[in-house]
């Protein structure tokens, strides 16, 4: 049976994945369209699925009418 909180990551436990120090994660969360957190209290989580939606919406593509020097 799966624990009710499978799927969420600890402030570091985000940080090592990313490979980012975990003073990174909190300054991901104040940008304007932060990263999603859920908070219970003092503790802060982080919903796997909602982190990659958040990464997948920040991918950026080359200008492909700018060419290179």
């Amino acid at each position: 049976m799966p624990a009710l909180l499978d799927g969420y990551l600890t402030r570091e436990q985000l940080a090592q994945e990313l490979g980012v120090h975990h003073l990174t994660i909190i300054r991901y969360q104040q940008q304007p369209d932060g990263l999603p957190f859920t908070k219970f209290g003092r503790r802060v989580l982080y919903n796997r699925a909602s982190v990659q939606r958040w990464i997948e919406k920040h991918e950026r593509h080359p200008n492909p009418t700018r060419r290179s020097r």
